[in-house]
């Protein structure tokens, strides 16, 4: 669970950016990453309707839970592993990290979820 600031997600291979208060179930053997969404993202400037004002500012807390004993194991797969054979190991930690993108990159890529809505943003808005 995103519990403050706002999160990058890249779930198989697609990046989700997260607000505050978000919570995320990844199914097993889904390739996943996090990282902070860049400065700048603003969700009410996007058209997500706010309360607050949410707007990124390059770090995130977050919480994780597990629903039994969990271990990771680096991989430059981004396809859901059915079984542990389709495991492909990945040594080098650099080559499969989120690479460091600018809010208009992430504007231009990413989906942004709101709530339960989850949506790429339009062209006009990237």
């Amino acid at each position: 669970m995103v519990m403050e600031g706002v999160a990058v997600a890249e779930l198989g291979g697609e990046f989700y950016v997260l607000p505050p208060h978000t919570l995320v179930l990844i199914g097993a053997g889904v390739p996943h990453t996090w990282t902070a969404c860049p400065p700048g993202i603003d969700f009410g400037a996007l058209g997500f309707s706010t309360e607050e004002k949410v707007v990124s500012k390059g770090k995130f807390v977050a919480v994780f839970e597990y629903e039994a004993p969990t271990s990771f194991f680096p991989t430059a797969q981004t396809n859901t592993l059915a079984t542990e054979e389709e495991y492909v190991r990945c040594d080098d930690l650099h080559a499969i990290r989120i690479p460091a993108m600018t809010a208009e990159e992430i504007q231009r890529q990413a989906w942004f979820v709101w709530g339960k809505e989850i949506r790429k943003l339009p062209p006009s808005q990237n």
